[in-house]
């Protein structure tokens, strides 16, 4: 029936087939589960795929199925649900792209946990999942100075700033090395902001640079 699209029929031919497995077994088959998933999708039922996912997790808790309960519970911003779904992933190694990862870890920092987005967003650097460019470097410094992990993320703009084609990292640096009391790395990073250009305070930069 699903060939032929008589999703409805064949909606209620997999009910069947379910319940009676559930009742025998405890679950069905879990290409039965996906089927109704599949049907759920044609008829545009989303409070139904969501159930099934949820039940698919409970006896097949694959990376394919924690990844599709993570994503649903997103699309419904739903995120407490979303991260507990995407922690499993982690923690079982399922995450194998950068989009992942960053997400993952800007969801912890949308919940006012910047230490555990720092922490994983480094982890993904350290695994060569995410890419060590300027930008990731700047996410990571961020989060770790929003964390009052000040030396790490003196260590991640400096990264940033060495990546950079301008002076502003090197700026942002100087200013983060001031507040350490680290002087002779103050006025070092202070002259390389100059040297790089492109700065928003120009005057505050040469003043650091003493």
């Amino acid at each position: 029936k699903y060939q032929t699209q008589d999703f409805r029929g064949a909606l209620d031919d997999m009910k069947v087939v379910i319940a009676d497995s559930e009742e025998k077994q405890g679950k069905a088959k879990e290409g039965d589960y996906n089927m109704e998933f599949a049907i759920y999708s044609e008829l545009g039922q989303p409070n139904e795929m969501l159930r099934v996912a949820e039940v698919m997790v409970r006896h097949y808790p694959t990376a394919t199925s924690w990844k599709r309960l993570y994503s649903m519970y997103l699309d419904r911003e739903r995120i407490p649900e979303a991260l507990a779904a995407m922690q499993v992933c982690y923690d079982q190694g399922y995450f194998d792209r950068e989009s992942q990862i960053s997400t993952f870890a800007s969801l912890w920092n949308s919940e006012a946990n910047p230490y555990l987005a720092a922490k994983y967003f480094q982890e993904g650097i350290d695994a060569g999942i995410v890419e060590e460019n300027q930008k990731n470097f700047e996410y990571l410094a961020s989060w770790w100075y929003q964390a009052r992990e000040y030396v790490k993320s003196i260590e991640s703009r400096r990264k940033a700033a060495e990546l950079s084609d301008d002076g502003e990292n090197w700026s942002l640096l100087a200013r983060a090395e001031l507040q350490e009391s680290m002087y002779e790395e103050t006025i070092s990073s202070a002259r390389k902001a100059i040297q790089g250009g492109g700065l928003r305070d120009v005057a505050q930069v040469h003043i650091l640079q003493g």
